[in-house]
C-alpha cells in the first residue's frame, strides 16, 4: 500500500502535490460559480436528460410535477456536485430519483423531504446516524464525521431502510445551503478501536445512496487502525455495487 501511494505521488509534479494538499486541507479556495458557467451547463443538462430519461423514475417525477424537476436551483445542485459536467449530472439525477422512490415512495417523489416525513424508527437512526454534521472547515466546506459504531447500538427493529432514510435526510439537509453546494463537503471517516463498525452490513446500499445524492466531495480523510486491512476489505464491498455508480465518482 505504501508503495502504491509513493508511486502515485511520484507521478505528480511538485506544484500538483502542493495544490492537492492545499485543497484537501482547506487551505486553497478553488471554487468558481457564476451564471456564465451555470447557464450553458443547464442547457447541456436538459439535452442529456432528454436522451436518457425514457422509462426512468426521473421521467415519472417529471410527469407528476415538471416544475419541481426542472427548477433552476434544484438542477444547479447536481451540476455543482459534478463540477458542471452535464452528462454526469444527468446520470446522477436519474440515480437520485430512483433512490428517492425506493426510500420514500411515489407520493414524496416530487417534494423536499422534511423531518415530518420520517417515522419514529427513522428518527432513532437519525440520532445514531453513521454520518453526523460537524461544522465547516477553514474554506467553508461542510464537514461530515462518519463513525460506524454509532449504528451498532440501534435495536434489531431498525431496518436498512430506516438507516438510509436518515442518511438521505442528513445529506440533503446539508446541501440546501448554496455555500455547501459550491464549496463541497469533507468527510472524516473514523474507524479506530471501538469506534469502527462491527459489521459491513448495509455498506453497499449506503454507498449507492451517497453517490446518488448531489453533494460535491471535496476531500476524504480516513482514520483506520490498519490501512492494509481496509484496502483488502474495500474491493469486496465495492464488488456489490453496480458499475454505473462508480461513474459518478
Amino acid at each position: 500500500m505504501d508503495e502504491i501511494f509513493s508511486q502515485a505521488l511520484t507521478n505528480l509534479t511538485f506544484e500538483e502535490r502542493e495544490e492537492h494538499q492545499e485543497v484537501i486541507h482547506g487551505v486553497k479556495d478553488t471554487t468558481i460559480d457564476d451564471d456564465a458557467l451555470l447557464d450553458p451547463a443547464l442547457q447541456d443538462l436538459e439535452s442529456h436528460l432528454a436522451h436518457i430519461k425514457g422509462g426512468s423514475v426521473y421521467e415519472m417525477a417529471e410527469s407528476i410535477d415538471p416544475a419541481y424537476v426542472s427548477a433552476r436551483s434544484f438542477r444547479a445542485m447536481f451540476l455543482r456536485a459534478k463540477e458542471y459536467d452535464a452528462k454526469a449530472a444527468a446520470e446522477q439525477m436519474l440515480l437520485f430519483f430512483e433512490s428517492k422512490h425506493q426510500l420514500f415512495g411515489k407520493d414524496k417523489l416530487v417534494k423536499d423531504i422534511t423531518i415530518a416525513d420520517l417515522d419514529d424508527d427513522d428518527i432513532a437512526c437519525l440520532n445514531h446516524s453513521y454520518s453526523q454534521l460537524a461544522g465547516r472547515d477553514r474554506s467553508g466546506r461542510q464537514v461530515f464525521v462518519h463513525i460506524g459504531s454509532l449504528t451498532d447500538s440501534l435495536g434489531s427493529t431498525k431496518t436498512k431502510q430506516n438507516l438510509l432514510r436518515a442518511e438521505y435526510y442528513v445529506i440533503m439537509k446539508a446541501v440546501q445551503s448554496e455555500e455547501t453546494q459550491i464549496r463541497g463537503t469533507v468527510s472524516v471517516c473514523y474507524a479506530i478501536g471501538n469506534l469502527k463498525a462491527k459489521s459491513n452490513k448495509g455498506w453497499s446500499e449506503s454507498a449507492k445512496l451517497v453517490w446518488a445524492l448531489p453533494h460535491k466531495k471535496a476531500a476524504f480523510h480516513l482514520c483506520v487502525d490498519d490501512m492494509k486491512q481496509y484496502a483488502s476489505e474495500r474491493p469486496k464491498r465495492c464488488a456489490k455495487i453496480p458499475s454505473i455508480y462508480f461513474k459518478q465518482l
